[in-house]
């Protein structure tokens, strides 16, 4: 049978990710807490915007012309990416859509990158909320 805390843990909440490091940083100094969420909310979505958005989805629109497979592609490959849960790769494949039909709607990754940062902004923002909720009450 398989592990019931695995299972649990698999459909998790798409913030999970934040929550654990939340968990992971809370007794760490200001300097290094500025810089986690520096790199959660601007670098992460722009590296990952340039790969996924940029590099790959240009690379399957030029193999593929028909049908917005590179949009589908590109979110499944994004999704994958994002494996920590059942309901991180749900979300993270219903976002890598979005971004990507905006990508290719406005023939520019500016716009995905900065929806992107809104994203992870308000995903750690949540999971702050969550994790002092959930420690206020505990």
């Amino acid at each position: 049978l398989p592990d019931i805390k695995f299972i649990k843990n698999w459909l998790s909440v798409p913030n999970e990710g934040f929550i654990i490091l939340l968990d992971y940083i809370k007794d760490a100094n200001t300097f290094k807490i500025i810089i986690w969420f520096f790199y959660i909310i601007v670098v992460i979505p722009l590296f990952e915007e340039i790969y996924f958005r940029g590099f790959l989805q240009d690379f399957i629109q030029k193999i593929f012309k028909r049908y917005n497979f590179d949009i589908i592609f590109t979110a499944l490959i994004f999704s994958l990416f994002h494996i920590f849960s059942l309901s991180n790769v749900i979300f993270a494949f219903i976002v890598g859509l979005f971004l990507s039909q905006q990508r290719k709607k406005n023939k520019s990754i500016n716009i995905s990158i900065w929806i992107h940062c809104i994203i992870n902004f308000t995903g750690l923002f949540s999971g702050i909320i969550f994790h002092y909720l959930n420690n206020k009450f505990n």
